[in-house]
């Protein structure tokens, strides 16, 4: 029997479009979603000088319970993809141009390369205070939780419209997806892949129950240097934009921010340590390779479709 679909919202926000769906809830559910989603942009942009991630660096500054939470997953994953995912290079992505939100670093002439930061040696910390979390930062560390933060975001907002009763949700900011529950065609949650023109990955679909979908690209945060073009996908051994061999990275995992974070290992690390890595993980993945070409990582074949076949309500995951 088909279930119908009670509401559907879209809505930008941290920097990408997003698209909330769901399955018999109260009205005020996809708004729930979407204020969830810019709070959550307030805390942690590293655009914003109140931002809970900047006002206090480097330093030690109070932080709620929230971004402490993502600052911890942020800095375990750090330790369980080896490095290969690394949130401590946010002044590397300064120095390549990502200096100001995308659209104004895309909008501007080209930009001079600056000179990279060292390395970070350091991490920052998560501590507690009788009122509550800090986050210290050590001088010469530049948070960025852009690889993690909209798959956590997602992971939250689906837990609040569920929490209001909801029969099921879909939250999908900018390609990292987070669902559960029933669906509006009661057969499960669908996400059209959308790796650039040429890409045989283009022409497919992941179907989920539950659980995550998120993709990384080479192809879209984009912006011209004086040195020619640079993207925001740095490699953690050198604090530079990595080769463009790996176009882009489809991810399904337990959880979005999981499944955003081994989006980075899928694009970045040996095949075989991505294929290790991921399977620690319970990950499985599909690259798209710079001649179009795709390369699994794990079985990820049962999962896929034909996007043509797809109903109307499907997402798209870019």
């Amino acid at each position: 029997m088909q279930v119908v679909l009670v509401d559907e919202h879209r809505f930008r926000a941290m920097g990408t479009d997003c698209h909330v769906q769901v399955v018999d809830a109260p009205p005020a559910a996809c708004d729930l979603a979407e204020a969830v989603v810019r709070t959550d942009e307030a805390r942690w942009s590293r655009f914003r000088p109140d931002s809970e991630i900047r006002r206090g660096a480097p330093g030690v500054g109070p932080v709620s319970e929230e971004t402490a939470e993502l600052v911890a997953l942020a800095l375990e994953a750090l330790d369980r993809t080896e490095g290969w995912f690394d949130p401590r290079l946010g002044g590397h992505l300064c120095a390549a141009g990502y200096d100001r939100t995308l659209d104004l670093v895309q909008t501007g002439a080209p930009i001079p390369p600056r000179t990279a930061p060292p390395l970070p040696a350091v991490r920052p910390a998560i501590g507690r205070r009788a009122d509550g979390p800090t986050l210290t930062v050590p001088p010469g560390v530049e948070l960025d939780l852009g690889g993690i933060a909209k798959g956590y975001s997602a992971d939250r907002a689906l837990a609040a419209v569920l929490a209001t009763g909801a029969l099921g949700a879909c939250i999908n900011l900018g390609g990292d997806l987070r669902c559960a529950g029933a669906s509006p065609t009661g057969d499960g949650w669908w996400c059209a892949l959308d790796h650039g023109p040429g890409a045989a990955a283009s022409a497919l679909a992941i179907g989920l129950t539950h659980g995550a979908v998120a993709t990384s690209t080479t192809r879209r945060r984009r912006w011209t240097t004086t040195s020619g073009e640079a993207h925001h996908l740095l490699d953690p051994r050198t604090g530079h934009p990595a080769g463009d061999d790996r176009r882009s990275a489809t991810v399904v995992a337990a959880t979005a921010a999981i499944a955003e974070v081994l989006t980075k290992v899928a694009l970045l690390a040996p095949w075989d340590d991505a294929e290790r890595l991921l399977a620690a993980e319970g990950g499985v993945g599909l690259v798209s390779l710079d001649d179009g070409s795709t390369r699994a990582i794990g079985d990820i074949a049962p999962l896929l479709a034909d996007r043509a076949s797809l109903p109307e309500e499907t997402s798209s995951c870019t």
